[in-house]
């Protein structure tokens, strides 16, 4: 979408001219418009290859130029990535497992509904919060879990996620050791020696 200005408001609803009216480069999904009483107008293009075009909207001129799709496409298709705990952990007692994943703002399910914590013994879990939409597309999910409830020993944690096509996707597994810690008594004493040079 590129959008463009009026100097005045326009006085009804508005098709500004376009030229050229085609391009090598760019297809138009729409003719530029501007609403009554607007001063900012938009006109919606994809691009159809790489390279270069001057676009005219009316009396202004703006060079445009297309190249191949950026990286934030490649990390938007990514499976979600749990960040913590990392591969080996040993983990006990109750923590937090975070995860970092796209979320497409036109998806209209929150990250929430659409992405589950696969713990060792086969049970799931859905995030506790969840990163405001306000910090962009990427999201920080956060996974409350209760190593007690786990069966000790080495496991598994996988993220599934499900995207707006419907299709289910799995991250590869994060090994951890399950590590069931119980009360621990200790019996001494002990002394501060300050250690003098």
């Amino acid at each position: 979408m590129i959008a463009f200005e009026l100097t005045e408001p326009a006085p009804a609803d508005l098709e500004i001219p376009i030229r050229p009216k085609r391009s090598r480069h760019l297809e138009f999904l729409d003719k530029p418009k501007v609403l009554k009483g607007q001063t900012i107008g938009y006109l919606r293009v994809r691009g159809i290859r790489e390279g270069e075009d001057s676009l005219r909207v009316g009396s202004a001129e703006l060079a445009v130029r297309i190249k191949r799709r950026s990286r934030l496409d490649e990390l938007s298709n990514a499976p979600p990535r749990l960040l913590s705990p990392v591969h080996g952990s040993f983990v006990w007692g109750e923590f937090t497992a975070a995860v970092e994943c796209f979320h497409d703002p036109l998806d209209p399910r929150s990250p929430q509904e659409t992405v589950r914590l696969l713990l060792p013994g086969g049970t799931s879990v859905k995030a506790g919060r969840v990163s405001s939409d306000v910090e962009g597309p990427f999201h920080r999910l956060l996974f409350t879990v209760d190593a007690r409830t786990l069966p000790a020993g080495p496991g598994q944690f996988i993220l599934r996620s499900s995207r707006p096509d419907g299709r289910l996707e799995e991250s590869d597994p994060v090994q951890v050791h399950v590590s069931q810690v119980g009360r621990v008594d200790v019996e001494g004493e002990c002394e501060n020696h300050p250690v003098h040079e």
